[in-house]
């Protein structure tokens, strides 16, 4: 877990986080994108279709 600064913007029901702009931050939140779709790929390719 990171402890990063940030502000939560939007209007109405849609929110996002804004980070930032810090060069290390955008490195290090990309390679955490890059190995959870790793292993997400990973995962997916182990399910198995449920037979009727």
């Amino acid at each position: 877990m990171l402890c990063v600064p940030g502000n939560i913007v939007g209007n109405g029901r849609y929110r996002h986080v804004r980070l930032a702009a810090n060069k290390w931050l955008e490195t290090v939140i990309n390679q955490v994108k890059t190995n959870l779709d790793e292993f997400l790929y990973l995962v997916v390719q182990r399910l198995y279709p449920i037979r009727c």
